[in-house]
């Protein structure tokens, strides 16, 4: 993530870096602890039920089994093995500067050991907030959700599609912009009973037919499951027998694979199944 905030590969023209912000997600055993003196981090009790500003540069997610795994590939400690799943709870660290500007940060993930992490460097759009709550992951429960890309003509492009929400909804938005309303979107058809997956290719479709030639990569994570979107914005992945990585960027030189553009990617731990979705007319 520190390359790829300075020197990304492949913007498609939405910037040259990715230094307005950064996050990470990660789960933990039932009693997180974070590093004494860390801003910028918080924890969520995990939820029964079901079940991002706007362009964040590359972001990655990584659903390792049991073997931990660092957010962006860096740090790779030794300790026991985790806890079950179902005793995990996600924890949540975002900052607004850029990421090599934290100097708490080597020491925060060299205590990261998770079975699934989720992270994401940003660069703002103009005219969108700035602020912790503009960077994802955006949160709610035990999901997690990055978007890479804008949606185009916003705010107006995609206020009927707002219009669906349920007031709470939109009145706790983490900040007004594109990607926080495709969570919200995103996020009211998961707890509505949908598929994550569904969920997920329905909202893409519907925002690309009210603001065609939007920039729709997302990643949605609850820490068992990932689902991810190509839509004019590169997606790889990286597969071994027991995990999988995802991301925007292949952040080293082997075992990656790109994912054609307009693709939902549904993975676990030990499955990844891609497939195509309708694009732009």
């Amino acid at each position: 993530m520190f390359e790829q905030s300075w020197a990304p590969h492949d913007m498609r023209g939405g910037g040259s870096v990715n230094a307005d912000g950064f996050g990470l997600g990660w789960y933990v055993d039932a009693t997180p602890t974070v590093p004494a003196g860390v801003p910028g981090s918080s924890s969520t009790p995990a939820a029964p039920a079901a079940a991002p500003v706007s362009s964040i540069g590359p972001a990655s997610t990584s659903i390792p089994s049991t073997t931990p795994t660092p957010a962006a590939g860096h740090v790779s400690p030794t300790t026991p093995a985790p806890a079950p799943r179902a005793a995990r709870q996600p924890v949540r660290y975002r900052r607004s500067v850029p990421i090599w500007a934290d100097e708490n940060l080597p020491a925060l993930v060299g205590s990261i050991s998770s079975g699934a992490v989720i992270a994401a460097v940003r660069n703002g759009t103009v005219g969108m907030p700035l602020g912790e709550s503009a960077v994802a992951p955006f949160q709610r429960d035990r999901w997690f959700f990055s978007h890479n890309g804008v949606v185009r003509g916003w705010p107006s492009s995609v206020a009927k599609l707002a219009e669906r929400l349920p007031a709470a909804s939109l009145l706790t938005l983490d900040a007004s912009l594109d990607s926080a309303l495709l969570w919200a979107l995103i996020a009211d058809r998961l707890y509505d009973g949908s598929t994550p997956a569904d969920a997920v290719a329905s909202v893409i479709q519907e925002v690309e037919a009210a603001a065609p030639g939007s920039r729709l990569n997302v990643l949605l994570t609850d820490g068992e499951q990932l689902v991810a979107t190509t839509w004019t914005h590169s997606l790889w992945f990286r597969q071994t027998a027991d995990s999988i990585t995802v991301s925007s960027e292949p952040f080293s030189a082997d075992g990656w694979t790109e994912v054609p553009d307009y693709s939902l990617l549904v993975a676990t731990n030990t499955t990844l199944h891609i497939t195509p979705m309708e694009g732009p007319q």
